[in-house]
C-alpha cells in the first residue's frame, strides 16, 4: 500500500481469506494516511452494501479526528461543515479559501459516484458472498465497477481487495475486463502458504516477512488447529467455499 502511495504501484489487487484485516488496512487506514499526505485529494471506497460502506466512512473520518493522527498529520481534519459517516471534506489549517478540499465518500454496491471523482479508488469486497454465488448478480458487475471507474482522474491509484468466492466475482471481472488498465500487481495470501514466501519490505524501515509451505497467515490470532479444524470441516460440507475464500482459489 505505501508503494501505492508512492506510486511504484498503481493498480494492485489484495486477495486474503475473511477476517484477516483486509478492510482495516486498506479501506481504512490507508485512506486516513493516504489524505494525510494528500489532504486535496479525493478517495472513493466501493463495496458489496452501503451499510458496510458508511461503516468504513464512519472509522476513517473517526481516525481522521483522533488526537493521535493530529499528532501524525498536524493541521489535516475533518471539515466541521462537511462531517457525514460516508462523505466528508479535507482541510487544513491555515490553508487559502481557494485551496480546493479533498473528499471521501463511500458508497455500496449500486450507489451512484456520480459527480465525484477519485485519486484513490478502493473496492472493498464489492460483491457479498451471497451475490457472488447468483449468476443474475455477478452479470452486473461489469456495468457496476465501470460506474466506479469512470470517476477516477487520470492518474488515479486502483486497489481491490477482496476474498474469492468465484472465478468471475470481482477479481475474475477486473482482470479479464479491465487488464488494459494495469499492469496489475496480484498478491494472493491463503490461509496456508503453498509454497514458500518471502515479502521485503523497505519502507520505512527495512524488514522481511517470511513463511514456510503450510504455515498459517495469522498464527497469532488463527492457529494451525483453528485453521485445520476449519479446512477439514469445509472440505466436508462446502469445499469450494475453502478453496475459494480461504485459499483464493475459487472454482466456478
Amino acid at each position: 500500500l505505501m508503494k501505492c502511495e508512492r506510486r511504484e504501484i498503481t493498480r494492485l489487487i489484495i486477495n486474503m481469506p475473511p477476517r484477516r484485516s483486509k478492510s482495516t488496512n486498506a479501506s481504512e487506514l490507508f485512506p486516513m494516511w493516504y489524505l494525510g499526505l494528500h489532504p486535496t485529494h479525493d478517495v472513493i471506497i466501493g463495496s458489496h452494501s452501503q451499510n458496510f460502506a458508511d461503516g468504513i466512512g464512519r472509522k476513517v473520518r473517526n481516525g481522521i479526528q483522533s488526537p493521535e493522527y493530529k499528532r501524525v498529520f498536524p493541521g489535516v481534519s475533518v471539515a466541521q461543515d462537511s462531517s457525514a459517516a460516508a462523505v466528508f471534506e479535507i482541510v487544513e489549517d491555515g490553508a487559502s479559501s481557494r485551496q480546493r478540499r479533498g473528499n471521501f465518500k463511500s458508497f455500496g454496491r449500486g450507489g451512484s459516484p456520480a459527480g465525484v471523482g477519485a485519486n484513490l479508488l478502493v473496492l472493498d469486497d464489492f460483491l457479498s458472498e451471497l451475490d457472488a454465488y447468483s449468476t443474475t448478480e455477478r452479470a452486473k458487475l461489469i456495468d457496476e465497477i465501470f460506474a466506479f471507474r469512470s470517476r477516477a482522474a487520470p492518474d488515479f491509484l486502483w486497489i481491490v481487495i477482496n476474498t474469492r468466492y468465484h472465478e468471475d466475482d470481482v477479481v475474475g471481472v477486473v482482470q479479464r475486463e479491465f487488464k488494459d488498465d494495469g499492469p496489475w500487481t496480484v498478491i494472493t495470501l491463503p490461509e496456508f502458504a503453498e509454497a514458500d514466501e518471502e515479502w521485503r519490505i523497505n519502507y520505512p524501515a527495512p524488514a522481511v516477512f517470511r513463511r514456510k509451505a503450510g504455515d498459517v497467515l495469522w498464527p497469532g490470532r488463527f492457529s494451525v488447529e483453528s485453521s485445520e479444524q476449519l479446512r477439514t470441516t469445509l472440505l466436508k460440507i462446502a469445499p469450494q467455499k475453502w478453496w475459494g475464500q480461504f485459499m483464493c482459489r475459487p472454482v466456478a
